[in-house]
Parts: C-alpha cells; structure tokens; sequence
C-alpha cells in the first residue's frame, strides 16, 4: 500500500473505530437500514444506521462534521452519486472545504476514498487498496460479493487496525469495483502531509482542534498478551495474579519465577513528506537488535531472525520485532538501527518486568522464605537441595560462558550488577 498523508489516516482512523465499535453495538453484524445504534467512541455517543450510508455518516460525525446528506426518493445513497460540489458541513453550519467531491477516476484512486456506485445502485463503502484488480476496503453493505460478511469483517478490520496501527489490516473486503464506482467523496484535511502511524488515538476533532507536539520519528511501545489479546501496556511492576495464565491454564500465583510473560515490543514510525533521509532509511528497512540481561543493545544485541550458526541475519530482520514469552523478572533493551551499517542508531528502548513489588506484594512468611532460599542458593526453584537438577529453565541472551552463582544471585534479585 502507497504511503499515507494526514488526511487519509486521519478518515482511516476514524472509520476504524467506528466499526470497531459497531462491533460492540452489533456483534452479529447484521445489515438493517431501519436499526440505528448508538455508538461509544472517545467517550461520546454517535447514531450509526446499519447500513452502507449510516455507517459512512456516523465516520463524519464522528470526525467533527455535519453529514448533511442528502436524499431522493431512491435512498439517500444517490445524493452522493449525482452530488457534484462539496456538502458536507462544519460545527459552524458552513459547507466545509476539508471535503471534495469527485467524478471517479481510475488513476487517482486513494486509500479512504468514499466512492458511490453508479446508478441505478444506492450503495457506498470506503476504498482502501487493490487485491490484484479488485477493489477492497470497509464496507457495510449486503451486496452479493460479501457474501453478506462485509460488516463483520470490516468490524474486525477496525479492531486489528486500532491495535497494531497498520493500515493493510482495512483491506478487508470486496468494495465498489472501479468500473462500477460513479463519485468519490474524499477528506482532504491534512493531504500532502505524510505519517505512517497514528499519533494519537484518544483525540478527535470535536475535541481537539490543535496539537502542537515534536515529531518523534521512532515511538516505542509494549503489548502483553490478556486473557483475550494484546493489550498495550506501560513496563514496571505488576502485582501478583494480575497478569497470565501458567501452561495449564491457571493464573499465576506468587509461586518463585512461575509466572510467564508474553510481551511485544513493537515501535511506530512517523516521517513528513520533505524527510527525504528518513525515508529512505524506512524504505531500506530498520533492524531492531535487542537483549535480555541487560546488556547495551547496540553492541550485544540479537536480532529478530538469526542465521543457522546463530549470528545475526539482518536481511531477513528487516521492519520485524520479537515476540517474547519468558518468566518474571526480565529487562528488555532494544536499539532501531539502520540497515546499511547496522550501527546508526536511531531510537532505544528499554522495558523491566517483574511483579515483585514492595507495593504491590502481600506474600505470606512461607513464600518470602521460599524467595530468599532460592536467591541465595539454598535450596533450587522447587524447594529442592541444590545438588538437585535445577530443570526450571532461564533466559540469557549474547552469553558466552555460564553464570557463576554470584552474579547470579545479583540478577536474579533484578540488580544491575555494572551499576
């Protein structure tokens, strides 16, 4: 998919959370054009009809404006197929200009373009990319060629969309082909502008008309796995049984070094149009290099991918972060590199997890016995004698001979040893 200006990931994000919450709303994903629900979005309620037209409305709400959409005797969908200027309204009343209306052109087809079917049809949906020749994108319509699923996988698109930021997850189904397609209505606030990420997803633009905020050109962020899915969250301390479930399905306890973490240290990306360097260095592809105990990434780090002998396969690790799964506590650090040198660095990150808290702790004298036994070394991590096989397994990264028990002791209390 081409790159995205402002205007264009700004409708995408808005369309995204308003099937997203249409999902809520209606789970099934069924089309009725005489249901309208409210919908819950950032905070405020927003009428959406079941339809092709209703949801389409309910993205301008939703965006700050005033729909204003018009109807003949034969739908309100043909108001857009014959519109030939501009009609939506602003909170002012006035016919807005971050709107333009289009004849359809085959050749300046853009993501989030609104296009209306030619007559006699009444429908709408949103273009997002071409699967070879075929038009896809949002749609919530009933036409034959979804099969009747264009709602709930446009629901679905919205949700993937919303947690990973990627716009190839709204190609999500079959749209008005382009020899079908008559108009094209298209938000041009922000066009030329070029970001490839959402920079906030908690804003709208009735609540918020100016940001004035430093472009950060790498963004990191952390996802860990909930009972459902990945959930966005900030590192640090976790209390007990707040976090996953153990192999069997359990919730953890405050059994010693039990508890599994499964986490996503992902990043974003934002660039303007004139960064001609950044760019580029985008379209080269970037390396995330990363280690486990505490070791500086840029000069230790593994990446995503190895090769068979274990050294790092920059190549094949392009644009890829890791997918973790591990045992409290672990300190993740992280560097964005170039890919032509390896060395440049572009963004750091770091990121400890444990739910060993004096806040957060409430263990019994049994369990605090149990946790100083086995951080001195008296006895393994199942309360057995040390000449005991230890099978409990733990996670080192760019090791080049085995811990001795001292630093062991060290990391495993979560101290730094170099500090």
């Amino acid at each position: 998919m081409q790159s995205l200006d402002d205007a264009q990931l700004t409708f995408l994000t808005a369309a995204a959370k308003v099937y997203a919450a249409l999902k809520i709303a209606n789970p099934v994903g069924d089309y009725h054009s005489d249901w309208t629900l409210m919908l819950d979005i950032d905070g405020a309620q927003f009428p959406c009809r079941c339809d092709c037209t209703g949801v389409i409305q309910c993205i301008i709400r939703v965006l700050g404006y005033d729909p204003n959409w018009g109807s003949t005797p034969d739908g309100d969908g043909l108001f857009l197929t014959y519109a030939t200027e501009p009609f939506i309204k602003d909170k002012n009343g006035s016919i807005s200009q971050d709107w333009v209306v289009l004849p359809f052109d085959p050749n300046d087809a853009r993501p989030g373009d609104i296009r209306a079917a030619k007559y006699p049809h009444s429908h709408c949906d949103i273009f997002v990319d071409y699967k070879g020749e075929y038009a896809y994108g949002l749609n919530a319509g009933s036409g034959p060629n979804t099969h009747g699923r264009a709602i709930p996988l446009s629901c679905d698109a919205g949700v993937k969309f919303l947690q990973d930021n990627n716009p190839d997850d709204l190609v999500a189904t079959w749209t008005i082909q382009d020899a079908e397609a008559a108009t094209v209505l298209r938000y041009v606030n922000g066009s030329g502008v070029g970001s490839s990420v959402i920079t906030s997803t908690s804003q709208t633009l009735t609540s918020l008309d100016v940001e004035l905020a430093f472009i950060q050109n790498i963004e990191f962020e952390y996802l860990i796995q909930g009972p459902s899915d990945y959930e966005k969250v900030n590192p640090g301390f976790f209390p007990v049984n707040a976090c996953y479930p153990n192999d069997d399905g359990v919730p953890a306890t405050d059994s010693y070094g039990d508890e599994w973490l499964e986490f996503v240290p992902s990043y974003t990306l934002a660039y303007v149009v004139d960064d001609t360097e950044w760019i580029n260095l985008i379209q080269d592809g970037l390396i995330m290099l990363y280690t486990l105990d505490n070791s500086d990434p840029l000069l230790y780090g593994k990446t995503v991918l190895t090769k068979d002998d274990g050294t790092n396969d920059y190549e094949a690790s392009k644009g890829l972060v890791p997918i973790l799964r591990t045992q409290f506590p672990v300190h993740f650090r992280c560097v964005v590199v170039d890919y032509a040198t390896h060395s440049r660095e572009l963004g750091r990150s770091s990121a400890y997890f444990t739910n060993q808290s004096a806040e957060d702790c409430n263990q019994s004298s049994e369990a605090v016995t149990k946790a100083f036994n086995n951080s001195t070394f008296l006895a393994d991590a199942v309360g057995k004698n040390l000449d005991s096989p230890d099978l409990h397994g733990h996670l080192f990264v760019n090791d080049t001979e085995p811990y001795d028990r001292s630093g062991y002791i060290e990391w495993v209390k979560g101290v730094d040893t170099d500090a």
